[in-house]
């Protein structure tokens, strides 16, 4: 558990501005909703989704991580990691939640499915309004002292309708004009990232106490994190996916919907509680980024060291020949 010795003053403090940060939360987070839609729905086609729908075995495997394999990992990773109640019930309705779109945009970077992504988002949030509460019964009853309130289902569908209209205006968008399309989203791929760590920023400096992670939590989000997105991976070239469905699936089991766990612990909880379990979500959305980041950099540059490599041999052989 995090060690959380506030004084009352910064209790004070922390209590007054909780909802000013709630208020943050949401907005940048649904900003992020929307700008992902808008901008991977210039990326992708109608026949992009009819293909992906034709074509089921990577979006069903992946679902099933989703739904059953991610909150399982975290329940083991609770029960062989001794975590305390509040760490615990975080890691799990974390786990619960439905993917998030900010895949998409990693998927985009790394060449691999991004309608993939999308489908999974838009198929996940959907299905939350049922698997959601399954999850709040398995972590109330795992943890009965820490019971959580209702289902926010009015976020969700606000995440549904919002994803909607972005991916309709932007699958529009590409239909009339292609190339303006394929350009909007090369210029402006990065910027739903902005809103998110604009979020993490302010809660940091607003209340500082929510990212103060123990050693033991950032290992818990660690473990579960690369079990869900190398498990996901594996289990992708085993049901004989290509490497750019297996990148995408990776994405989608990792990439949790902050803003729906988020409104689920906000509402459950107040004071020290909602304070001590803050850290996890935020975290793991931290460590996600920072993995996306990284394979996305990795990526981009083997595919120039590549495509250097091939042009130079391609440049050899036309000297030689040309001799």
């Amino acid at each position: 558990m995090t060690s959380h010795i506030l004084s009352s003053s910064e209790e004070v403090a922390n209590f007054v501005v909780i909802d000013d940060v709630s208020a943050i939360q949401r907005r940048c987070l649904l900003a992020a909703v929307g700008l992902s839609s808008l901008i991977m729905g210039c990326a992708v086609t109608t026949d992009d989704f009819t293909q992906c729908v034709k074509k089921p075995a990577a979006l069903w495997v992946t679902m099933s991580v989703v739904v059953f394999f991610a909150p399982l990992t975290a329940y083991i990773l609770t029960v062989a990691m001794q975590l305390h109640s509040t760490d615990g019930i975080a890691l799990l309705i974390t786990a619960f939640g439905p993917s998030d779109i900010l895949s998409a945009v990693f998927a985009y970077y790394t060449n691999s499915d991004v309608c993939l992504c999308l489908t999974v988002f838009m198929l996940s949030t959907t299905m939350a309004v049922g698997f959601i509460p399954c999850g709040v019964l398995i972590c109330s009853s795992a943890f009965p002292t820490l019971s959580l309130a209702e289902i926010p289902y009015d976020t969700i569908i606000i995440i549904l309708l919002e994803g909607v209209a972005g991916l309709g205006v932007g699958m529009a968008f590409r239909k009339f004009k292609e190339h303006w399309a394929d350009n909007f989203v090369k210029v402006f791929s990065w910027t739903p990232l902005v809103p998110v760590i604009t979020m993490i920023v302010v809660d940091g400096i607003l209340v500082p106490h929510s990212l103060h992670a123990s050693l033991g939590e950032i290992t818990a989000v660690t473990i579960y994190l690369l079990v869900v997105l190398v498990g996901t991976y594996i289990l992708g070239l085993l049901t004989g996916q290509g490497q750019n469905k297996c990148r995408a699936m990776a994405f989608c089991a990792g990439n949790k919907s902050s803003i729906v766990v988020l409104t689920i612990i906000h509402d459950s909880y107040s004071g020290h509680i909602l304070v001590e379990a803050l850290p996890e979500p935020t975290f793991l959305l931290i460590v996600f980024i920072g993995l996306g980041c990284l394979l996305s950099i990795a990526y981009q540059m083997f595919n120039y060291l590549k495509n250097s490599s091939l042009i130079n041999l391609i440049e050899k052989e036309v000297g030689a020949e040309n001799e």
